[in-house]
């Protein structure tokens, strides 16, 4: 699955997306609303260049690991708070 092209943002991919998945975010900032939140083992990988992750300040974190999922990958990303 790709971001923007399959789903228009990674919130978007993430709520779709299945066990073992990859999504391929293409080079950008891309500014979610919300912190992501990933419940099923997947990899969220930039594709062709830097990806930047910016979710509101005023969340506890930028990405959130359901308790007992593993095999998650992240390859490529820079997270950032807005704000």
């Amino acid at each position: 699955m790709r971001v923007p092209s399959d789903q228009p943002n990674i919130l978007a991919a993430l709520s779709v997306a299945g066990p073992e998945d990859r999504i391929e975010i293409a080079p950008g900032i891309y500014d979610e609303t919300d912190m992501l939140r990933i419940t099923t083992p997947l990899t969220l990988s930039a594709s062709g260049g830097p990806v930047t992750i910016r979710v509101p300040s005023d969340k506890e974190a930028a990405i959130e690991v359901a308790s007992g999922v593993t095999g998650v990958v992240f390859d490529g990303l820079r997270l950032e708070r807005l704000g």
